[in-house]
């Protein structure tokens, strides 16, 4: 994740965002594609048993990754990349405290520490981006 960061902090300014997401995506779906024929059709506990399931796994595929992805680079070019990873950093933070809510899931005392030490790391992180210079935060 961070690579791709970073290619798009270096790329913002020479391709659109569009031409990225689209090389992104493109890339990924012929890795993706390779992988599948390589492994026949299967996947980890999954089979193409119907054409219902496959609809369905190309709606998972597309939707939160083409919207995910979009979203990540948009914000990566208003604000630092050190800022956005931060910011998927709390990605599972968030799906934790959503998954309570709506699944009714529960939160473990372990996940709760690894919780509490991330949101900690999160915060001194960014009380040092603070202390950074404009020039050290955006580098050209």
């Amino acid at each position: 994740m961070g690579a791709y960061l970073l290619l798009g902090e270096k790329l913002k300014d020479s391709i659109s965002l569009g031409g990225f997401i689209f090389a992104t995506s493109a890339s990924s779906c012929l890795f993706l594609t390779t992988l599948l024929i390589i492994f026949s059709g299967q996947t980890i506990g999954f089979y193409w048993t119907n054409f219902n399931s496959l609809v369905l796994f190309v709606f998972i595929a597309i939707v939160p990754q083409l919207f995910g992805h979009t979203l990540v680079m948009l914000v990566s070019r208003k604000v630092s990349s050190v800022l956005a990873s931060l910011a998927i950093v709390c990605e599972p933070i968030f799906a934790a405290i959503l998954a309570y809510f709506l699944l009714s899931e529960t939160i473990d005392i372990l996940t709760f520490i690894a919780f509490t030490f991330l949101v900690f790391g999160l915060f001194i992180a960014t009380l040092d981006l603070k202390n950074m210079s404009e020039p050290e935060r955006n580098p050209k």
